[in-house]
């Protein structure tokens, strides 16, 4: 059986800036191949190589790349606390700064002009992001879970960890986006180059840190009341009280 490769260059000329390598690879499958196949011979296929056959490659391995990232992060937080649960509240923020860096993008790409692709440096900046915005979340959980050993209530632990902790985590987040902004805004020759990743990395850091502070402790109050964590114990030594009392009371009147 013999298979026969033919290579055939396609030059396109786009006037003004290059669209991004997947905004082209989609239009030449939807306009080019597409009407192609549909008139082929059997025996006949054609296929997209050279960059466009890279990009595919590289995209699946970054998104392997990023999810062992997770899972890594997340392994080390089980270790450090010897718990499953506190390390996946602290992994929520993990979101909270891919939806920041996604809600950028769309930003800095609606300003007339500018063009940032989404493409492997770009990608990085959310693998980043995993290393970057849990460190936030750590402050508070193990602030609030320090202020529990102590001897504080579940929801006073709660708000004295946000207080302590807030500057702090407004002061070092704050630190890291004006020296990353530079680099997302700045224009220069070759600054296109990683002008996706600064915005990626200052978008999903500015956004995490506003909602971080607000979203852990209101997990952590949910995951209370759906434990019962803090509160049995009051309800059970209330109820005893009152019960002691009442008897004590009641044998009291019989007694006269």
């Amino acid at each position: 059986m013999l298979i026969w490769s033919v290579l055939l260059p396609l030059p396109l000329v786009f006037p003004g800036k290059l669209p991004p390598l997947g905004a082209l690879i989609d239009q030449t499958e939807t306009e080019i191949l597409a009407p192609l196949r549909a008139s082929l011979p059997s025996g006949l296929r054609i296929e997209l190589a050279g960059s466009a056959d890279l990009l595919s490659e590289t995209l699946f391995q970054l998104g392997s790349t990023f999810v062992l990232s997770l899972f890594i992060t997340y392994l080390l937080i089980v270790a450090l606390y010897g718990s499953f649960t506190f390390p996946f509240l602290i992994m929520v923020t993990v979101p909270m700064g891919i939806s920041g860096a996604l809600l950028s993008l769309i930003i800095a790409n609606s300003i007339p002009g500018v063009v940032v692709p989404l493409d492997m440096i770009t990608g990085l900046g959310f693998v980043i992001l995993t290393g970057i915005v849990v460190n936030n979340a750590i402050l508070l959980v193990d602030r609030s879970l320090q202020l529990q050993q102590e001897g504080n209530k579940y929801d006073d632990s709660l708000y004295l960890a946000v207080k302590d902790r807030l500057r702090p985590i407004f002061m070092s987040a704050g630190t890291s986006i004006i020296g990353m902004l530079p680099l997302a805004v700045v224009p220069g020759k070759g600054a296109e180059l990683y002008q996706g990743l600064g915005i990626v990395l200052t978008g999903g850091l500015t956004f995490s840190t506003i909602m971080t502070p607000t979203v852990v402790p209101a997990l952590m109050g949910l995951l209370r009341y759906m434990t019962g964590t803090g509160v049995s114990k009051d309800s059970s030594t209330t109820v005893k009280i009152v019960n002691y009392e009442v008897k004590t009371g009641t044998d009291k009147h019989n007694q006269n």
